[in-house]
């Protein structure tokens, strides 16, 4: 059950292939969708088709306990 909600919470058109960004000084929250026209960033339709590059990834976390060890 927590797959396909995470999954449906990324279904914005931010992340969609059919949409790009609009280069506007005052708002950075706009796209032009190929499908639907003028949308704002969180807005999802039924034509969503996730792009990968457009994704940001989550950063690992480091290594908290290494502690270096001399080799001979």
């Amino acid at each position: 059950m927590g797959t396909k909600r995470k999954e449906k919470e990324m279904r914005i058109c931010a992340l969609c292939e059919y949409s790009t960004e609009v280069p506007v000084s005052d708002r950075d929250d706009l796209f032009v969708c190929k499908m639907k026209g003028l949308v704002e960033a969180q807005h999802c339709c039924r034509h969503f088709s996730s792009d990968p590059l457009k994704r940001t990834p989550k950063r690992r976390e480091g290594m908290a306990d290494y502690e270096p060890v001399k080799i001979d």
